[in-house]
């Protein structure tokens, strides 16, 4: 049985896979270097609260993206119940499994709770058959499904 745990936990870590990659400047430091052509530059006037919000949406270098798997845990559409549902649904996870990535997404109507960052279909499903035996209260609505997922993490 704890054999059967470490290999989980290093299927579970495998679905992190580390990508190293070079850092990217932020848009603000790519739009204030200036153009290899004509020598000009721009210079942005805005708000530091807008701009962090910006820089806090760009990809940074260390964050690598690619198409892959997640398991999802929740989904729901109920206006009224769905969002609570979502981050006491997070909060278990992070209970019982703290090194785990948890992603509570709200695309409306849909409020989800997902987890893990696998490449392969078949890590994924690893990690489902890990997370059922785990967390067997949430077995029912656990499903795989494609996702852009996060290397490096």
């Amino acid at each position: 049985m704890r054999m059967k745990k470490i290999v989980l936990m290093i299927v579970a870590l495998g679905c992190a896979t580390a990508v190293a990659t070079a850092t990217e400047p932020t848009l603000f430091e790519a739009l204030a270097a200036p153009d290899s052509a004509t020598q000009a530059n721009v210079v942005v006037h805005q708000d530091s609260i807008m701009r962090a919000a910006l820089e806090a949406q760009q990809v940074r270098g260390n964050e690598t993206t690619m198409r892959g798997f997640r398991v999802q845990l929740f989904s729901s559409n109920n206006a009224r119940t769905a969002r609570e549902a979502a981050f006491k649904v997070e909060k278990t996870i992070r209970e019982k499994l703290p090194h785990m990535a948890v992603y509570v997404t709200y695309t409306s109507p849909f409020w989800r709770v997902r987890v893990g960052n696998c490449p392969t279909h078949d890590d994924a499903q690893r990690l489902r058959q890990y997370l059922i035996e785990q967390l067997p209260q949430l077995s029912t609505e656990t499903y795989i499904v494609p996702d852009q997922i996060l290397l490096n993490q």
